[in-house]
């Protein structure tokens, strides 16, 4: 069934392959690798500065850094305060479509929404106030967020509960957040 979704998105993409070799055509945008274990399909965009280095047990792995800009999100997810495990904020970065563009995906959803930092207190520190994530924490505001452009490495993408899952590793900020505090949940999560 994936396999099937798959086919249909690059089909409906106008991406094109060499008859037989499952290799891009040469004027194809993106180049696909595939775990063939786990039964997954990554799409790299060619014109982006991420390379495909290994697939790990957490994902596929890439090497390279890369400069995207949109948004963070810093908050909570809902009124958890009763669920020990999501009781802290959570931390994610929304790529605009030109950062979309060249990161590596999975063609059943399409291009990358959310991206989690595996270091997120060190972005934390770099990127946003002390005293306005306190808030957060402390649950005085309910969420944060703030436009800016940041360099990242260590990239990985993955499937979880049939859902892509980004993640990498914060590097500096570029161009700094424009803040802004609020009382709104950042959304909900699960299965």
């Amino acid at each position: 069934m994936i396999l099937l979704r798959l086919l249909a998105v690059i089909l409906t993409s106008g991406l094109l392959f060499s008859a037989g070799t499952g290799a891009p055509h040469a004027d194809a945008k993106i180049r696909l690798v595939k775990n063939l274990e786990k039964g997954l399909v990554f799409a790299v965009p060619k014109a982006g500065p991420l390379r495909f280095a290994k697939f790990e047990a957490d994902g596929a792995h890439f090497r390279g850094r890369v400069r995207i800009a949109g948004y963070f999100v810093y908050g909570h997810r809902g009124d958890s305060t009763q669920v020990p495990d999501q009781s802290q904020p959570s931390l994610y970065f929304v790529p605009n479509k030109k950062s979309q563009s060249v990161l590596p995906y999975w063609p059943t959803r399409g291009p990358v929404q959310e991206i989690y930092f595996t270091n997120s207190v060190e972005f934390l520190k770099a990127a946003v106030l002390t005293a306005a994530s306190s808030q957060v924490v402390q649950r005085k505001s309910k969420s944060m967020t703030g436009e800016m452009t940041i360099l990242i490495d260590s990239y990985v993408a993955d499937v979880e509960c049939d859902s892509p899952y980004y993640s990498a590793r914060f590097v500096r900020v570029i161009l700094p957040a424009t803040l802004q505090v609020g009382n709104d949940y950042t959304g909900s999560m699960g299965c």
